[in-house]
């Protein structure tokens, strides 16, 4: 039997561009088995639009609980294997989850699997560069790989590009509600703990950049989500798979100077964000592993300057 695969759709005031999201998902060349879309309590006329497609949709109606709980309500309702993501402003190319399960094929331990994007305006009109401000990842990698120590360094998955399998969202849990932004990054970090990547180095997934958009409403989330989503981040997900990293890097099943590196970098970041404990732990963790590195001695070293200094030097 060949795999089945559930759309859903995370929906809140993108009337404007809501139809050709849907449209984008249900003429699909691999027809999915089904679309799930959440309205997270939106007052634009989302609902009608979403009715108007009458049985071809599986609708889901709430209160509003923020892009990870409109997400986890439509996973809970999805059957698929395959599990895969879009917003409700963005629009996919036809051929998006053919492809995706093309790569799928390829290893049985991929548990997700995302592609490459391009960034479209309120007309659907593709900007040659992503704009400024638009926060967007620049990945290009093999189809299959490991990603626990890129997902170490930064968020390098486009979410509303990610295919998921329904064994991967199992054993990794459901979308952490308290986040206001970064959820996509905790979701993709623990699924790296157990499951290969799979990548599509294709534009199949077009991100719209408008006014309405969350990094460029702030209005949307809270002025500190940052430093709250970041403290949630750092604690919870990112140092318990640090620690992975490293153990796995002293047991030989990864290359220890990579890993060294992915836990340099992670040491930066805690150094930046505020945090010169875990900093120094990282640090202490990459020179272990690569003690020649003098780039790390110094970076632990500079965790003890006040953050303003701290920011000016790296």
């Amino acid at each position: 039997m060949p795999p089945t695969v559930s759309v859903v759709i995370a929906s809140y005031n993108h009337a404007p561009y809501l139809r050709a999201c849907i449209e984008s998902a249900l003429n699909q060349t691999q027809h999915p088995d089904e679309v799930i879309v959440v309205d997270d309590g939106s007052t634009d006329g989302s609902r009608e639009i979403i009715e108007s497609f009458g049985s071809a949709l599986c609708p889901i109606f709430q209160a509003n609980r923020g892009t990870c709980g409109a997400l986890n309500a439509g996973f809970a309702k999805s059957t698929g294997d395959w599990v895969a993501i879009h917003n409700s402003d963005d629009v996919w190319a036809p051929d998006k989850l053919a492809r995706q399960l093309e790569v799928a094929r390829l290893d049985p331990k991929i548990g997700l699997v995302h592609t490459g994007y391009v960034c479209i305006n309120e007309k659907g009109e593709v900007y040659p560069e992503p704009p400024p401000g638009a926060n967007m990842p620049d990945f290009h990698g093999p189809p299959v790989a490991d990603m626990l120590t890129a997902m170490l360094r930064s968020m390098p998955v486009v979410i509303s590009s990610t295919m998921l399998s329904r064994q991967a969202w199992q054993q990794a849990g459901p979308f952490d509600e308290r986040f206001h932004g970064l959820g996509d990054w905790d979701l993709c970090l623990r699924v790296s703990r157990d499951f290969l990547f799979g990548f599509v180095d294709a534009p199949l997934t077009l991100v719209r950049k408008h006014s309405a958009n969350a990094s460029t409403d702030a209005s949307r989330i809270p002025a500190d989500w940052t430093r709250h989503d970041w403290a949630i981040l750092a604690r919870e997900t990112l140092w318990p798979a640090a620690q992975e990293v490293f153990a796995r890097a002293q047991q030989g099943q990864m290359d220890r100077r990579e890993a060294a590196l992915a836990l340099a970098s992670l040491g930066t970041a805690y150094s930046m964000g505020r945090q010169p404990d875990f900093a120094r732990a990282a640090y202490g963790l990459a020179a272990r592993l690569d003690p020649l590195r003098a780039k790390t001695y110094l970076r632990y070293l500079v965790t003890f300057l006040p953050r303003a200094l701290r920011r000016r030097i790296t």
